[in-house]
């Protein structure tokens, strides 16, 4: 075996395949569904390369019906959202690539939303000062921009989102479509 050679995308299902492979990871539809106990084997969830760095998500998901609670207003959705709410901590596999493309958008996201914070409250500084409506301009686009930032943030720098948390199952979204080829379709119940 040539240690020099580049990697290759293992087969499908290789990982469940190999002797030691512990199982608890299998896939449906375009979930990655495991056991809360499982880990995942040392590949890249977003390319399936060999992983380099592995990142600890703490996920927590509450049933979408919670919304509903909003009808009573904000207090109610809270209270029902954290009694509802399930956990699970993970830890997800990346190539060093990877891990620095959401570095670079973390970076963005945060130099975006810190932007938007100085023009928030430079311009409440001058418009405090002089009675020039010019400056409410820049308090919506420091608004803005910091919103954008969050955006940014929420968007690119998730890696995996959860579908669905029970109290023993984690399906996850945003994993690689051949990462998912290489498990097992979860067996019906």
């Amino acid at each position: 075996m040539n240690p020099y050679a580049p990697p290759t995308m293992p087969q499908p299902m290789a990982y469940a395949q190999q002797p030691g492979y512990q199982g608890g990871v299998w896939r449906q539809g375009n979930a990655l569904v495991m056991h809360k106990m499982a880990h995942l084997p040392p590949i890249c969830v977003k390319s399936g390369q060999p992983s380099t760095v592995w990142l600890k998500r703490n996920l927590s998901w509450h049933h979408p019906l919670c919304y509903l609670g909003l009808i009573g207003g904000l207090i109610p959705f809270v209270v029902i959202a954290l009694i509802m709410t399930k956990k699970a901590s993970i830890q997800v596999g990346l190539t060093e690539e990877w891990a620095a493309k959401r570095r670079s958008w973390m970076a963005i996201a945060w130099g975006t939303a810190l932007l938007g914070l100085l023009v928030l409250i430079g311009s409440i500084a001058i418009l405090a000062n002089t009675e020039q409506g010019i400056f409410g301009f820049g308090i919506v686009a420091g608004i803005a921009m910091m919103l954008t930032g969050a955006i940014l943030g929420i968007v690119n720098c998730s890696i995996v989102r959860p579908k669905k948390i029970d109290d023993t199952y984690v399906w996850l979204n945003g994993v690689n479509r051949e990462v998912l080829a290489m498990f097992p379709e979860l067996p019906a119940k």
